[in-house]
């Protein structure tokens, strides 16, 4: 059920992307807009990269960066009340009820959350998130360094190589961290 809701929007995405290419290739007014295809890609690029940097975000200084950290613990919070709500109470309570009651109980357990406490966990998320990545790393190169024994001279130099990106990768981590 779940794969088919998943092909089913991935279409759906697929299909809008295309209206939007096929009109600005067939349309001559999306032209003056846009004088060519190569810049209509060039800037659904820039709007990916806009997003994703939080660009639009960032720029209206700290308090928005709270503004939608809180909002996101909105979110997760009320999501797990509705869970909870909904599976305790399953049969006794309507579906109604129970979405009221867990955003009425998320929005008084997160309006109350200091800003520093926000700035915090947005802090040790991201901490704990990349020293993850880092670690899936570092694993894999040396799932890579084990991978190869040392039986021939191309093994022992792919395996001198791969120590060397390991090095290399420590290093540039550590000159990154102790910049700041």
């Amino acid at each position: 059920m779940a794969e088919k809701r998943v092909q089913s929007i991935f279409q759906k995405s697929l299909f809008c992307l295309s209206l939007i290419l096929g009109v600005q290739l067939i349309i001559p007014s999306v032209f003056a807009a846009v004088p060519g295809p190569g810049d209509a890609i060039v800037m659904i690029v820039n709007l990916i990269t806009q997003f994703f940097g939080f660009e639009w975000l960032t720029g209206f200084g700290e308090n928005a960066t709270v503004a939608f950290v809180r909002f996101l613990i909105f979110i997760f919070i009320a999501r797990l009340f509705y869970a909870g709500i909904s599976t305790a109470l399953s049969g006794r309570i309507d579906n109604k009820t129970a979405v009221i009651s867990s955003i009425v109980l998320a929005l008084l357990g997160t309006i109350g959350i200091p800003k520093a406490i926000l700035i915090s966990i947005i802090s040790i998320y991201s901490t704990v998130v990349s020293v993850f990545l880092i670690c899936i790393v570092f694993y894999g190169l040396y799932w890579l360094h084990n991978k190869f024994p040392p039986t021939s001279t191309l093994n022992i130099v792919l395996r001198i190589i791969i120590l060397a990106v390991i090095i290399i990768v420590s290093g540039s981590l550590a000159y990154m961290i102790a910049a700041g």
